[in-house]
């Protein structure tokens, strides 16, 4: 057995996090979970912590009373490849100065340190009740990154799996000992695990760790965490509030303000929003369609999206067609639908043409008894990132207030003030929840219908504000005597007589 030799930890980057946490190491702590910011140094504590015990402990034999040999470390995660990306650089930097030799296995990646002490890479993923990647061996030390990503039954599997005690180079042995790492979520289920363990006295230490304080961070790098993302998620990712989570209860949309624009969310239309390029955004449904119109404004140079109308029928049974006729009715001049993306597979009748292929044709186009349409563009598919309905929903709160006060998704006041319908645009923002048990919208009396005007809203803001402010809306000049021109995204134009 080789003999163990001092750490020389000289080429880590010392941060806040990374001190904390090599503190409830010494200290032996059974379970130190960390809740920290992006960008706080978790990597590098992750790194810290794995080579200082590789360096200064061997495995414990607890019946011998003898040491048994060089210590076994586990670094986990929920995919190799992300282990790699995201741990690569802390650990060669230091191990690899230090002698530490990198083996590529098929079934495992990890590092040999010349003292013998291993330290793996190996991914976590549970198959069944039972069986799991982790199986096989056992450690005396167990640190997970991004734990917020890994399921549930890995609480369990951390435990059963780490269970060798230890011995540092002094004498003192030390049971095992569990890290689970990672930054703020909208799945805070590993730090609402450690609290219920604390709670029942558990020996769990608990850190907050503030991206501000890493003092390896540029000057501007929490600024830019800031932009374009709403005070609540602002908030969270940085631990600007110690121990703040994603807003995955409650209400979600919290930092509404009643007020006129800037101040708040309300915005007095001008005379002629009626002449003005109009989206109208539909969420269908059988009993509980809900469809909001919008413009683009810019007002003192700062573009908004605004919801000049809405229409939500609930309780009554809407068809397509129904949709059609409500936007033919209505005085907006149209430029474009926005539909709820399941619509494409949606068919009146089976084997007829789908809700998007109806509502996105020519008013006067009805090839199959099915009727015309709006004559205008239609988006249903969205791009791939954008898809997640909690990145939705978190886009929506970035352009109701962003993390630096802007208010970029108004309402026209007379819908606020005197809302048309019982489960419209007020209930929605005023109601709208997420189960943090369930992960989905909340459900009853006083959540009741609040996701359907959401669900379209967050559309909007997918389409038509995902990066930042709206775009204003781009079409040819309007008059009350000339029909609407709508560029085709393939060249030739639409045309639809305004009504």
């Amino acid at each position: 057995m080789a003999a163990p030799f001092s750490p020389n930890l000289s080429g880590f980057r010392a941060t806040p996090v990374g001190a904390d946490m090599l503190y409830e190491l010494v200290a032996g702590t059974k379970l130190t979970v960390v809740w920290g910011g992006v960008g706080s140094g978790k990597s590098w504590a992750i790194a810290q912590m794995a080579v200082y015990a590789a360096l200064t402990r061997e495995a414990w034999d607890p019946e011998a009373q003898r040491r048994a040999g060089p210590i076994d470390i586990l670094v986990t995660g929920r995919h190799r490849s992300e282990l790699i990306q995201n741990l690569w650089r802390p650990f060669d930097d230091v191990v690899g100065a230090l002698g530490g030799v990198w083996v590529n296995d098929p079934k495992w990646y990890r590092w040999e340190l010349p003292n013998g002490a291993r330290i793996t890479f190996q991914h976590y993923q549970c198959h069944g009740e039972e069986r799991n990647t982790l199986e096989g061996r056992t450690y005396s030390l167990i640190i997970s990154d991004e734990t917020a990503q890994l399921p549930d039954t890995f609480y369990f599997h951390s435990f059963e799996r780490c269970r060798r005690p230890s011995v540092d180079l002094w004498g003192r042995v030390y049971l095992p000992q569990i890290f689970w790492v990672g930054r703020p979520a909208a799945n805070d289920g590993y730090l609402r695990e450690a609290r219920r363990r604390k709670d029942e006295g558990a020996d769990v230490a608990i850190l907050y760790a503030r991206t501000a304080d890493n003092p390896w961070n540029g000057p501007d790098y929490v600024e830019s965490i800031r932009q374009g993302r709403s005070r609540a998620e602002f908030e969270a990712l940085t631990q600007e509030v110690l121990g703040a989570t994603f807003p995955s209860k409650g209400a979600i949309y919290a930092d509404w303000e009643a007020a006129i624009w800037p101040a708040g969310n309300l915005y007095e239309l001008p005379d002629d929003a009626h002449e003005r390029p109009t989206w109208i955004a539909v969420d269908t449904s059988v009993m509980h369609t809900s469809v909001i119109w919008l413009q683009v404004h810019v007002v003192d140079g700062q573009p908004l999206l605004v919801i000049v109308d809405e229409w939500h029928p609930h309780g009554v049974p809407t068809s397509i067609q129904d949709i059609i006729k409500e936007a033919h009715d209505r005085p907006w001049a149209l430029c474009g639908v926005i539909i709820d993306p399941a619509a494409r597979r949606r068919e009146r009748v089976a084997g007829l043409a789908s809700q998007v292929d109806v509502i996105g044709r020519e008013v006067d186009e009805d090839p199959d008894g099915l009727g015309g349409g709006l004559g205008v563009p239609v988006k249903s598919v969205l791009p791939a990132n954008r898809r997640g309905v909690r990145d939705g929903v978190m886009r929506v709160m970035a352009r109701i207030c962003s993390a630096s006060g802007i208010r970029t998704v108004v309402v026209a006041r007379h819908l606020w003030d005197n809302p048309p319908h019982r489960a419209g645009v007020r209930h929605s923002i005023q109601a709208y929840a997420w189960d943090p048990v369930t992960g989905k919208p909340k459900k009853g009396e006083a959540c009741e219908h609040a996701d359907n005007c959401a669900d379209v809203i967050r559309y909007a803001v997918c389409h038509l504000a995902w990066y930042g402010p709206p775009e204003p809306i781009e079409v040819d000049e309007i008059t009350t005597s000339e029909p609407l021109r709508i560029p085709r995204k393939h060249g030739g134009t639409r045309h639809r007589r305004r009504r």
